[in-house]
């Protein structure tokens, strides 16, 4: 976690120092991890059809245009939708200082699954984020047309701070997940 002045999105330098730092967990998560399930029924527009509700968020989830941005500014390096091994630098503000750290994409996928279609990425946190673990992002669509965005994460304190802070970060962890899921699904 690095601390920062002014600048609400990260920029190429940032992304520069972030891409070679290293994965803090392994790709099933760390040991002793909370495991978090999130999952929302996507709201259709008037007149949309399920499988175009899942392309309108599949492009939002693949973009990483997830958590709202008075919560979280993001770069995504390189530039373009995620990607294995592509690094997104996540910034909070909190007035004219942010928190910045960073996750490495590990796994994306778009296919079709019997009775359905499923989009989503799986990321690990790098070394100095606040939380040791993993993440997924994914948005479903089932053979009876319902579409679903789902949130699983698996992590644990990363940093001194966060341990010791550990029922307050838990709480930030949770109102970023859950306000990115009702965002995803009311978008």
């Amino acid at each position: 976690m690095r601390l920062t002045v002014g600048g609400r999105t990260p920029n190429l330098a940032s992304c520069a120092e972030w891409s070679r730092a290293p994965a803090t967990s392994p790709p099933s998560g760390p040991a002793g991890a909370a495991i978090d399930h999130y999952m929302a029924e996507v709201q259709l527009r008037p007149g949309e059809s399920p499988p175009a509700a899942f392309a309108r968020v599949r492009v939002r989830l693949l973009a990483y245009d997830i958590f709202p941005s008075a919560f979280m500014r993001f770069a995504i390096c390189p530039a373009g939708p995620t990607r294995v091994g592509a690094t997104i630098v996540q910034r909070i503000q909190c007035g004219p200082l942010a928190l910045e750290a960073a996750v490495r994409v590990i796994e994306v996928w778009d296919r079709q699954e019997s009775g359905g279609q499923e989009a989503g990425f799986r990321y690990v946190t790098l070394q100095g984020h606040p939380e040791c673990g993993i993440a997924s992002f994914r948005v479903r669509v089932d053979e009876a047309g319902v579409v679903t965005v789902g949130i699983e994460a698996r992590s644990r304190a990363g940093l001194l701070l966060t341990r010791i802070a550990r029922p307050i970060a838990r709480v930030v962890q949770r109102l970023g997940s859950e306000s990115a899921l009702r965002r995803l699904a009311r978008s």
